[in-house]
């Protein structure tokens, strides 16, 4: 199996007269004491009520998918509370009818962004501030400050003030200046000059739980749906008032039914869970072998003797041994050196998702294995040739914390990580059948291609072979073919109309020659010049698009938080049929990167600055959670010298970034990674080459920060 495999899925696009109810306000004046309700989440996905937001947020980390309908227009959303105050809300709309010769089903793509500044206490509401569509063409932006309160275990009130499409009914003002009028063609720029400008309108509405699944709503909209409404006559708009129910079915799905403005039935769908916790209770694999503690040194001071060093193949016995109780525990040791009272053992984790748990299980099998001379554990964490870490324990210590209550930090607190010296001791043995290594999966693969209005979502799946050899210390060849077996990529064969290099916006073309196709063929090269800087040269088809060499270097202190790394490619645009030959355009790129992790909050944050592959010149920034399971959520931005004419629709990349961890999913150990990168639109500005085994990725894992984030793992 290919132990560190990451199953990509990817998805790319091309084109997309009253007042307020005075029970709000009063409500919110005679407020008493009470605990807080579950928040749900409205038709456009966001925490609120019916159509309008609400001031509650959501419990941190939740990610949560809702599909709505409302006259003749689909919303479909995904909302992630990044912090506990902070969340954020990708959204596709489907308007049908839009009764344009250029649209008539309007297809539009937009990103709200919202923070609760006060919590709820006694006395005061939850009160957040929300910007609707930050960065899009428009249709769908506003802007509020909404205030939610509890009185009761079943009642809750909600009042706010909106801007945009939430002041567009009933104003009372514009208390901080006009609205320039929306561009709808301007899609990806922040319009920064609307943002809480204009007319001013009260919405607000109730919520009533008669039991703890059901929830009753009735809310006051300050939407006057202007465009659909009024200038498309999608429907009629009778009255300002909306009235709902929803029933929750468990904790993960929820369904409501909507009475809308006098005229219109509604519906949604919402879906939610948190990467927190797991999708399958418990886990499934047999236990690790227990440890085994020496003989008391009093009891039998002669079997902490080292003359088994000096006795003829004693050492080949204790390591073939060793071998044998790591692979039981689903630990492949690469090689191992001993002294008369320390081992050094060299490991591969090919099958846990967080390092702590191998260094764990080397541990036990170290105990059972080791004579009683040896007290220090010295675990190196290998990673493509490269030895990234080591952890020193002691023997003492293994015995003694891992039946302790709390062992698990105990032991962490007592090791040691360490940077290793890159020379390998002279009496290192090495396990038979590490190098070479012949490694080979088959497993079944989806693509989708999303956000195109002719054609909104076009999938393929099918099976794809891989290849893994680890040929020697350092040098690997992989290889992947695809073979789509069903689906609709493939069928559109439209050349792209890009201002420049075709660089992804002609991936279509690469789709529809054939269904077989040569994902990726390289050699790796992965060396270490000193403890702290490592480097990788690849050479061959990079990719489904390129193929050339590419190469990097990163400095990475084992127990820093920061870290900087240089690449430099030069790759050859593929032919479209995804075989051996390759078209005339070449480029030369190249980024310079600075990586930092914020223990405290698991956030990881990368600043690139270089060239990319159309010849722009720019800089990337990427901002990813991590979790200790291996769930990864973040999202990106790059902005280059192209203009947003040059650029297209979209003006400038962006995209969120999903990673989530097989054994989340499933309940196995396995160090599988199903890797979603949701990109808004695929241009050609910005883009970068695509290259397997970056540094960064695959030695942040063994380092100091994430193996003492993964202590709970390291008895398992």
């Amino acid at each position: 199996m290919l132990g560190h495999k990451r199953n990509k899925v990817s998805y790319r696009g091309l084109a997309l007269r009253s007042t307020a109810p005075s029970l709000c306000i009063a409500s919110l004046v005679l407020a008493v004491p009470t605990a807080a309700s579950d928040a749900s989440y409205n038709l456009a996905g966001i925490a609120g009520l019916i159509d309008m937001p609400s001031g509650e947020a959501m419990p941190d980390a939740e990610l949560a998918v809702t599909m709505s309908t409302f006259a003749g227009g689909t919303r479909a959303s995904s909302t992630f509370q990044i912090t506990k105050r902070l969340s954020g809300t990708f959204r596709y709309s489907r308007i049908d009818n839009w009764n344009t010769i250029e649209y008539p089903t309007y297809y539009d793509r937009s990103f709200d962004l919202r923070y609760q500044f006060l919590t709820e206490t006694e006395y005061l509401p939850a009160v957040t501030v929300g910007i609707m569509d930050v960065a899009g063409t428009g249709i769908y932006s506003a802007e509020y400050i909404a205030a939610t309160k509890n009185f009761s275990p079943k009642i809750r009130a909600t009042i706010g003030l909106g801007w945009g499409r939430l002041g567009s009914y009933n104003s009372i003002g514009s208390p901080f200046g006009t609205r320039p009028p929306i561009d709808v063609g301007q899609g990806g720029t922040f319009s920064t000059n609307q943002y809480f400008r204009g007319p001013m309108s009260v919405f607000g509405g109730v919520e009533y739980r008669p039991t703890e699944k059901l929830s009753l709503k009735v809310e006051y909209s300050s939407d006057d749906y202007t465009l659909e409404a009024g200038e498309k006559d999608l429907f009629d708009r009778k009255s300002p008032l909306n009235f709902g129910a929803e029933y929750r079915f468990n904790d993960i799905i929820s369904a409501g039914v909507y009475y809308m403005y006098g005229s219109e039935l509604a519906a949604s769908l919402s879906m939610k869970f948190s990467p927190k916790r797991p999708a399958v209770l418990g886990s499934y694999g047999p236990a690790p072998l227990a440890v085994q503690p020496r003989p008391v040194y009093a009891d039998d001071p002669e079997q902490y003797s080292t003359i088994w060093m000096t006795e003829p193949g004693s050492q080949e016995i204790l390591a073939q041994n060793l071998q044998k109780h790591m692979e039981f525990d689903d630990v492949k040791m690469e090689a191992v050196a001993m002294r008369g009272t320390s081992v050094e053992v060299r490991i591969r984790n090919e099958t846990f998702i967080n390092s702590a748990q191998a260094i764990g299980r080397t541990a036990r099998a170290l105990t059972r294995t080791m004579p009683p001379s040896v007290e220090t554990f010295e675990i190196v964490n290998m990673v493509n040739g490269l030895a990234t870490s080591v952890v020193k324990l002691k023997r003492s210590d293994v015995e003694k914390f891992s039946t302790a209550p709390n062992g698990e930090a105990l032991i962490m607190a007592s090791a040691v990580i360490e940077d290793i010296v890159p020379t390998k001791p002279a009496n290192l043995i090495y396990a038979p059948g590490v190098y070479p290594d012949f490694q080979w999966a088959i497993d079944p693969y989806m693509d989708f291609s999303l956000f195109d209005p002719d054609d909104p979502i076009r999938w393929g799946a099918g099976i794809e072979a891989t290849t893994l050899q680890f040929l020697a210390p350092g040098l690997e060849l992989s290889g992947s073919i695809q073979a789509q077996l069903i689906g609709t990529l493939g069928k559109d064969e439209s050349p792209s109309t890009s201002a420049i290099q075709p660089v992804r916006s002609d991936a279509n073309l690469y789709e529809s020659f054939s269904p077989v196709s040569l994902q990726y063929l390289t050699l790796g090269y992965f060396f270490q010049p000193t403890e702290e800087i490592y480097g990788r040269v690849s050479a061959g088809y990079l990719e489904r698009m390129f193929g050339g060499i590419s190469s990097e270097l990163l400095w990475m202190p084992v127990n820093q938080p920061f870290a900087f790394g240089i690449e430099a490619n030069y790759v050859v645009q593929r032919e479209t049929d995804s075989y051996l030959g390759f078209q005339d355009y070449g480029v030369a790129t190249g980024h310079a990167s600075m990586y930092y992790k914020h223990e405290a909050s698991g956030f990881d944050f990368q600043l690139s600055a270089g060239k990319y592959l159309a010849g722009d010149v720019g800089g990337t920034f990427t901002v990813r959670r991590e979790f200790t399971n291996g769930w990864r959520v973040g999202a990106f931005a790059t902005i280059t010298d192209l203009s947003a004419e040059d650029y297209g629709e979209g003006s400038f990349d962006k995209g969120v970034i999903l990673e989530i961890p097989q054994s989340w999913l499933t309940g196995k150990p396995s160090r599988r990674v199903q890797e979603v990168a949701l990109q808004v639109l695929s241009r050609d500005g910005g883009a970068q080459l695509i290259v397997n085994d970056r540094l960064y990725d695959r030695i942040r894992v063994n380092h100091a920060a994430a193996i003492r984030d993964g202590q709970g793992r390291v008895w398992r």
